[in-house]
């Protein structure tokens, strides 16, 4: 919810100052030919793409500690929901493609991560619970 914050802030509220190293956008365009889109190195972008990033890991690992039973099965359903949301949000915002590259980008990359991350805490914190419950040390 928090990447999809930041796109949603990102198109609302756009930077005004791209990095365009102190020329006005026709001498740009001089350099760059029109299709080729202005580098953009924004907090906000910074922000979302680090959070963009991130966020699979962090959300996989809480969600593992927390969900004893099946947690790549609950990954799975919450990233659904959250994905298809997505999707819908980003075709609403259509002339600019952030929504939709998000959309994509949980799809392929934060679904796999998010259920591998659970899986994974959830394995070592049931080991870690038994190891504590049952006195064994290693």
């Amino acid at each position: 919810m928090l990447t999809t914050l930041l796109v949603q802030l990102r198109i609302y509220l756009p930077n005004p100052e791209p990095l365009t190293f102190g020329l006005s956008a026709a001498q740009i365009r001089h350099v760059l030919p029109e299709p080729l889109p202005l580098p953009d190195a924004s907090p906000l972008s910074v922000l979302l793409a680090v959070t963009t990033l991130f966020a699979p890991f962090v959300a996989g690992i809480l969600t593992g500690i927390t969900v004893p039973v099946s947690p790549a099965r609950a990954v799975y359903q919450v990233q659904t929901i959250l994905t298809l949301y997505t999707f819908v949000l980003g075709a609403l915002m259509l002339p600019t493609r952030e929504g939709l590259l998000l959309g994509l980008i949980q799809l392929f990359f934060w679904l796999p991560v998010g259920c591998a991350c659970a899986t994974v805490a959830s394995v070592l914190t049931r080991q870690r619970r038994c190891r504590y419950r049952f006195g064994r040390t290693v």
